[in-house]
This record gives C-alpha cells, sequence and structure tokens, in this order.
C-alpha cells in the first residue's frame, strides 16, 4: 500500500502542481484579457467621439462656405453699388454744375430752386453718408474673408 499511496502522491502532485500552473495562467490571461477589453472599450470610445468631432467640424466649416459665399456676393452687390454711386453722382454733379452756371447766366441764384437745393445737399450729405457706410461694410468683408 505504500507503494501505492507513493505512487499515487506522486501523480497528485504532479497534477495539483499541473492544474495550480494552468490555474495561474488562466488568472494572468484572464487579467490581460479583461485589460485589453477595458483598452479596445476606451479606444472605441475615443474613436466614436473623434469621429462625432470630425462630423460637427465638417458641418461648421460648410455653414461657413455658404456664409463666405453669401458675403461675396454681398461684396459684389456693394462694390456694384458704389460704380453705380460714382457714375450717378458725376452725371448729377454736371447737372448741378450746368444749372448753376445757367442760373448766373440769368442773373438768378440756384439757390432759390427747392429742387437744386435737395439734390445738392442730397448728395453732400445724404448719400455720402449712404456711401462712407458702403465702403465702412465692404473694407469688413473684405477683412473676413481674406
Amino acid at each position: 500500500m505504500n507503494t501505492k499511496k507513493v505512487v499515487f502522491a506522486k501523480l497528485f502532485s504532479k497534477e495539483a502542481a499541473k492544474a495550480q500552473k494552468l490555474s495561474k495562467q488562466r488568472k494572468i490571461s484572464l487579467s490581460l484579457v479583461d485589460e485589453m477589453r477595458n483598452y479596445l472599450g476606451a479606444l472605441q470610445d475615443e474613436v466614436a467621439d473623434g469621429i462625432s468631432a470630425s462630423d460637427s467640424v465638417y458641418e461648421l466649416t460648410q455653414e461657413v462656405e455658404r456664409q463666405i459665399e453669401s458675403l461675396d456676393e454681398a461684396l459684389s452687390y456693394l462694390e456694384g453699388y458704389i460704380k453705380s454711386y460714382d457714375f450717378t453722382t458725376d452725371k448729377v454733379n454736371a447737372l448741378l454744375e450746368k444749372y448753376r452756371n445757367a442760373s448766373e447766366d440769368l442773373g438768378i441764384s440756384p439757390e432759390d430752386n427747392d429742387t437744386f437745393v435737395e439734390l445738392t445737399d442730397m448728395i453732400e450729405n445724404g448719400l455720402n453718408d449712404a456711401y462712407g457706410q458702403i465702403e465702412f461694410s465692404i473694407n469688413a468683408i473684405k477683412q473676413l474673408i481674406k
């Protein structure tokens, strides 16, 4: 019986050692697997957050591009207005000068004519104010889109 006990003891001690070794390996493996799963989850969250942020930035750039296009259109419109204003005021100034000369030739004051006074005031004050505001807007738009 002694031999039997010795044989069983050796067998079971080897099996027990193997089982203990396997148990430790499984614990280590499970611990590493848990850690890898944690990193996988964290990386998946980071990727999802990065994609979401990228989408938001893309949408924002699309909106900025639309706004820049609108500003370009407004700039063209305002520059067209300035050209028209310059052309019109040149014609009006020539007309006012012609009227002024004709009035002097006739010996009357051009300021006696209400239309002459209103038109002169409009050119000197009202349109100049509008012209200044438009120039300001043009410069502001150019600063934004350059």
